[in-house]
C-alpha cells in the first residue's frame, strides 16, 4: 500500500497549480488510508526476513512533543521491512519528557511493552543530533540506519540500503542526496541551489547526503571528533546533516547515493515547522555549513571528488 501511493506521489511532476493540487490531495488521501491499513493489517509486521550475522541492523531515530503522537506511523514503517531490523531505537531527551514514559501516548507505548521499539531517554538536548550521537556509540560496529520522524518510508528501504553496502562496505550509503554545485569562482553556491541527486551515484565526496531519507552508516569509520558536543552546539546546533557530511570527510569516508528515488510522503503533523525548510528559507544551513568548513579548514576541499 505504501509503495502504491508513495510512486503516485513520486510520479507527480512540475510545479504547476494543478501539480500541487495534485500532490496536497494524494499527502491527503495517503495520510488517512495508512494509518487504516497499518490497523488492519498488523500481521505484516515483522514479516520480513532477518539478516542474521555478527554485525545488528539498528533503525535509529529521534523526535520531540509535537510530532510524538504520530511517531508510531513511523514506526509501523520500520517493522513491515522486507529485510527487518535487529533493534528500533526512539531517543528522546528528558527535557522534553521530564515523566518519561508517562510523557508517552498510548500510540507509541505500546510498541515499546510489546518489545517492537526502544526508547531511550537521554540528558541534555542535542536536537536532530540525538538520532546519530548516542547509537553510534552504543553500536560502533554494527549496521545503524537514521530516519526521520515525520516521514512513511517504504517495505524496501533497507533492503536496498544492504544491496549497496555489500558493494561499498566502506562507505555511507544513502537513498537521498543533493549534487554540491559551485560558482564560477570554485565558492560553494547556496544549499538552496543544490541539485537533487535522483540516480545513483558514488563512491564519491561530491554528494550531501539527507541522513532522514534512510542512510547506513558504519559508525567506527568517524572520526572522534564527530562527538565533541561543545562542537556541535557551538558550530551546527541545527543542522544535524551538515554535520555528518563534513565529518564524513574528514574522516575520509564516500558517500554513495543508491538508484532509489522518491519524494518522501509526509506524515501529517498539524502546524508543523520542518526543521529542513526553516534551515533553507534562513540559509541557517549555509551558515553553519560555513562554520563548520572553516572550523576544519576544509574549505576548499570539502565536496569534490
Amino acid at each position: 500500500m505504501i509503495e502504491l501511493i508513495d510512486s503516485v506521489y513520486t510520479g507527480i511532476k512540475g510545479r504547476s497549480r494543478l501539480s500541487s493540487l495534485a500532490r496536497y490531495s494524494v499527502r491527503i488521501i495517503g495520510n488517512a488510508i495508512l494509518p487504516l491499513y497499518f490497523k488492519l493489517f498488523s500481521k505484516k509486521r515483522y514479516s520480513g526476513k532477518s539478516m542474521g550475522g555478527d554485525r545488528k541492523i539498528i533503525v535509529s531515530f529521534t523526535t520531540f512533543p509535537k510530532r510524538i503522537n504520530s511517531i508510531w506511523k513511523v514506526i509501523e514503517c520500520m517493522l513491515r521491512q522486507t529485510v527487518r531490523p535487529d533493534k528500533v531505537i526512539l531517543y528522546l531527551s528528558r527535557e522534553q519528557f521530564p515523566k518519561e514514559l508517562d510523557d508517552l501516548p498510548q500510540s507509541l507505548r505500546k510498541y515499546k511493552d510489546n518489545g517492537l521499539v526502544d526508547v531511550v531517554f537521554v540528558d541534555d538536548d542535542l536536537r536532530s543530533h540525538k538520532k546519530y550521537y548516542y547509537s553510534f556509540q552504543q553500536f560502533p560496529e554494527d549496521l545503524i540506519i537514521l530516519i526521520d520522524d515525520d516521514l512513511f518510508y517504504v517495505k524496501t528501504l533497507i533492503s536496498e540500503l544492504l544491496e549497496e553496502h555489500a558493494k561499498f562496505p566502506e562507505s555511507i550509503i544513502c537513498h537521498r542526496a543533493h549534487t554540491v554545485t559551485r560558482d564560477q569562482y570554485g565558492a560553494l553556491n547556496p544549499y538552496a541551489k543544490w541539485r537533487s541527486q535522483k540516480s545513483r551515484r558514488g563512491p564519491t565526496h561530491a554528494i550531501f547526503h539527507t541522513s532522514g531519507g534512510g542512510t547506513l552508516y558504519r559508525p567506527f569509520l568517524f572520526s572522534e571528533q564527530l562527538y565533541n558536543r561543545k562542537l556541535i552546539k557551538d558550530l551546527c546546533f541545527y543542522a544535524d546533516d551538515v554535520w555528518l557530511n563534513v565529518l564524513a570527510f574528514v574522516s575520509g569516508i564516500t558517500i554513495v547515493k543508491s538508484n532509489y528515488y522518491t519524494n518522501y510522503l509526509p506524515v501529517y503533523i498539524k502546524d508543523d515547522i520542518k526543521l529542513s525548510v526553516v534551515n533553507v528559507q534562513q540559509s541557517l544551513n549555509d551558515n553553519q555549513l560555513e562554520k563548520v568548513l572553516t572550523h576544519f579548514n576544509v574549505v576548499q576541499e570539502c565536496f569534490i571528488d
